[in-house]
C-alpha cells in the first residue's frame, strides 16, 4: 500500500544500481545516534553525518533523472528516522558520560534538539514526509538486563529505564507536532515501537 520495497539497500553499496537509487536506499549505520559521543563507542556513522551521504545521493539521483524529477522523488519519498536507543545505553546508563552534564530531562531535550536540527536539514534538502520512530522499552533489552542481573534465569525489566523511554516518547510526540507546524507543507509523524515491543514481551504467545 505504501509502495515500499521488501528490502532497502544501503547507499554505500558499491554495486548500487540506478534503479535502486530511484526507488529507495538506506543511510543507516548500526550503532549510531543523535549524540556524537555514541559513535565514539560504536564507531558508527553519526546520524547527523548521514546528511552528507544524502547530499551525495541527491547528486547521483539528479544525474540519473534530472533535477526536476529528482526533487519530485525526494518530496514524495517517505523518510524514516530511527535513533536514540544507543544514545541512552552508551552515554547515560551503561557509560554515564552524559550524566555528568544532564539529568534525564535535560538529556531528553538535548537529543530532541539535535533531532530537530536533523529534520530541518532534511527539509531544506527537499524532504516533506518524515516518520520518526520512538524509543522501545530500553529496560527490557537483553543487554540492559544482563548488565544489571548476574543470574540469566532471574532477570526482569529495569522499570526506571522504561519510564524514561515513555517520557521521552511523549515529549517526542509534542515536539514533532511543533516542528511540523513550522515547516510548511511537511508531514511529520511519530511511529510507536514501545507498545509493540512491550506487547511481544508480555504476550509472546501471540507471536
Amino acid at each position: 500500500m505504501l509502495g515500499l520495497k521488501q528490502s532497502i539497500p544501503p547507499f554505500r553499496d558499491p554495486n548500487l544500481s540506478d534503479h535502486e537509487i530511484q526507488t529507495g536506499v538506506s543511510f543507516a549505520s548500526a550503532g549510531s545516534g543523535y549524540d556524537d559521543l555514541t559513535t565514539v563507542v560504536s564507531r558508527a556513522n553519526p546520524v547527523l553525518n548521514q546528511v552528507e551521504d544524502f547530499n551525495k545521493y541527491i547528486v547521483r539521483l539528479k544525474g540519473i533523472v534530472g533535477e526536476e524529477e529528482a526533487m519530485k522523488i525526494i518530496r514524495g519519498a517517505l523518510v524514516l528516522i530511527s535513533a536514540g536507543t544507543n544514545d541512552f545505553i552508551f552515554n547515560f546508563y551503561d557509560i554515564p558520560t552524559r550524566r555528568l552534564e544532564f539529568n534525564i530531562t535535560g538529556y531528553h531535550d538535548f537529543l530532541q534538539k539535535r533531532l530537530q536540527n536533523f529534520i530541518k536539514q532534511l527539509y531544506d534538502l527537499g524532504c516533506r514526509k518524515i516518520a520518526v520512530v520512538g524509543l522501545p522499552p530500553i529496560g527490557c533489552l537483553p543487554i540492559q538486563m544482563s548488565l544489571r542481573f548476574q543470574n540469566p534465569f532471574n532477570t526482569k525489566c529495569i522499570e526506571h529505564q522504561n519510564l524514561d523511554a515513555q517520557s521521552y516518547n511523549q515529549k517526542l510526540v509534542n515536539q514533532l507536532s511543533k516542528i511540523q507546524a513550522v515547516l510548511l507543507e511537511s508531514k511529520i509523524s511519530y511511529s510507536d515501537v514501545y507498545e509493540q515491543v512491550n506487547d511481544m514481551i508480555n504476550h509472546p504467545q501471540k507471536y
